[in-house]
């Protein structure tokens, strides 16, 4: 299953049979069997007509509208249920502080282990490895080392921000100064690769669990 992303402004995107077709002035830019498709991604000024939508919606299809720059606007999402248990339980146990910090210190671990897999990996197909690459690497395990000793939220956001300064130091050393990239930056991107990190970070949701409701950021941070 692969996420169909559209890119190509003033596109239609439409459903011919199984299959998902994107046009323009009479022209097939692309399509895919529907059932190949998990989620659609729409990026600007693109229409899509309602016999799509409806086929999208019935098979489980969720439809993400983002702006041309990659702005979250919404999402469309098919039958859901209420899950009032599992609500329910969920927020009780976010209650829990001890269960909370063992949630982030599994979050962090597995994204600082992705970090780490993602420059080894790179290192092992490069003929010539800048040393920065395999300094950012190693030191993934010194803040991976870390996060079952770090017992607060607070402490664990700041190694978090640590560990990912140190994974696009590394990026850095690999792409060369061609790139021109010195520094990951938000808000709004500046750099190439600043403005595809941030698109290709899209707020996902996940039924039936609450993602409006954080074990690792406060409340006011996410805006809920």
């Amino acid at each position: 299953m692969a996420t169909f992303y559209v890119v190509e402004q003033g596109a239609e995107i439409r459903c011919d049979g199984e299959r998902l077709e994107v046009r323009r002035d009479d022209q097939t830019l692309g399509s895919a069997p529907l059932v190949k498709i998990e989620d659609l991604v729409i990026f600007g000024n693109v229409g899509i007509s309602t016999p799509a939508i409806k086929q999208l919606l019935d098979r489980g299809i969720e439809v993400t509208f983002l702006t041309v720059h990659g702005r979250y606007h919404g999402r469309l999402i098919g039958q859901t249920t209420a899950h009032v248990a599992l609500r329910r339980a969920q927020y009780r146990r976010a209650d829990d502080p001890v269960w909370a910090l063992r949630q982030a210190q599994a979050c962090v671990n597995g994204k600082l282990r992705n970090c780490r897999a993602v420059l080894q990996r790179f290192a092992r197909n490069r003929a010539v490895v800048d040393e920065g690459v395999l300094a950012a690497a190693d030191a993934q395990d010194h803040y991976l080392d870390r996060i079952p000793r770090t017992t607060t939220i607070a402490g664990l956001m700041g190694l978090e921000g640590s560990a990912t300064a140190r994974y696009f130091g590394g990026i850095r050393a690999l792409l060369g100064p061609m790139w021109h990239f010195h520094e990951r930056n938000r808000r709004p991107p500046i750099t190439t690769l600043s403005v595809t990190t941030s698109q290709r970070i899209r707020i996902v949701l996940v039924a039936p669990i609450r993602q409006f409701l954080p074990s690792m950021y406060p409340c006011s941070r996410t805006g809920y």
